[in-house]
């Protein structure tokens, strides 16, 4: 891969508002189980989130990320300049390490650690129905939120990269039944 536009079947530049809202609500609607409450949640704090003035909407996307969930997505929102509404190929998707838990699974994964290696290996524990062990974060999580998943580009070293940065456990439990490769989400990038 030269570039981040060969794993990419579709791009479309989306303002950061549109990617803190998502963040926002993929992380407050956590605290219903319910799919219907939490789908009416979802749509009440879509209409509050819409709302806000632009520091507003700041200011709770900072506060939920670094002093709730004390996770780099704010950073990473600020940080990148421009933000794209993609289809990416899994297998050019990065996971990046979040706890032990999750580290323990990834480093079992044939490197490098993508989502289309990590969805292989849930398919085929699922299907052969063997020890779950280690991935129990990763499935049945994938009708929590209709909220896009966040990833921002990477270039270290010549090599560039999609690195999944949040909706990393719900995101593989979408590809257990079906066979798509391909993943939405948004892409935060310095171009």
């Amino acid at each position: 891969m030269t570039d981040w536009i060969t794993a990419v079947r579709k791009h479309d530049p989306v303002d950061v508002s549109e990617v803190k809202k998502s963040y926002l609500i993929s992380e407050l609607s956590k605290t219903s189980k319910d799919k219907d409450r939490r789908s009416s949640f979802e749509e009440k704090l879509r209409d509050f989130l819409d709302k806000l003035e632009s520091g507003e909407l700041d200011g709770l996307a900072k506060l939920i990320s670094m002093d709730y969930r004390k996770n780099a997505v704010y950073r990473h929102l600020t940080k990148h300049s421009r933000w794209y509404k993609i289809e990416a190929h899994i297998d050019h998707i990065y996971l990046t390490e979040t706890n032990e838990k999750e580290s323990a699974v990834l480093v079992t994964l044939s490197p490098p650690w993508n989502l289309g290696s990590l969805v292989k290996r849930i398919r085929i524990t699922v299907r052969e129905d063997l020890e779950r062990e280690g991935l129990g974060d990763f499935l049945g999580k994938g009708d929590l939120t209709k909220e896009l998943p966040i990833a921002v580009y990477k270039n270290e070293n010549e090599v560039p990269r999609i690195e999944l940065i949040d909706g990393m456990h719900r995101t593989p439990s979408l590809f257990i039944e079906n066979d798509e490769e391909y993943l939405t989400l948004y892409l935060g990038r310095n171009d």
